[in-house]
């Protein structure tokens, strides 16, 4: 069962992080009519974000490195459902505590510097969250 909400969680991870991705690299454009409103990036909020110096902290922007955590998090989920262990176990906590405590800089970020609201970065930040205590879980009992 555990698995299965960490499989469910990075792939709705995977599926906001890639249209981060595409916004910022100008593949797609930030509202097109098929998504759904709630996720729509209008020029006030997040298609706003993805183009300030806090939208890539590390050289890349920061929606690739959350597309390779997803993805992490993905494969680690499928390993433990093919053979009932969950692999790497500590790494995946300590990786998902420093995306936690990054998410917690980059809220920041935007509520106080940018003083805007973006419901797909708090999508986001809760993720990793919620990724980090199930992998907390998963290790500690």
């Amino acid at each position: 069962m555990l698995a299965w909400a960490v499989l469910a969680l990075s792939a709705l991870g995977l599926l906001v992080s890639a249209y981060f991705i595409a916004v910022t690299y100008r593949w797609m454009r930030p509202d097109p009519r098929w998504m759904p409103p709630v996720c729509r990036m209008d020029e006030g909020t997040c298609a706003q974000v993805v183009h300030t110096p806090q939208a890539r902290v590390f050289v890349l922007p920061n929606s690739v490195y959350g597309f390779g955590w997803y993805g992490l998090a993905a494969a680690a989920a499928a390993a433990q459902l093919a053979t009932g262990e969950w692999l790497a176990c500590l790494p995946l906590v300590a990786i998902g505590l420093f995306t936690v405590a990054f998410s917690s800089y980059l809220f920041f970020q935007l509520r106080a510097r940018l003083k805007t609201h973006c419901v797909l970065c708090y999508t986001g930040h809760a993720l990793n969250v919620l990724l980090t205590v199930l992998f907390g879980i998963a290790c500690f009992g």
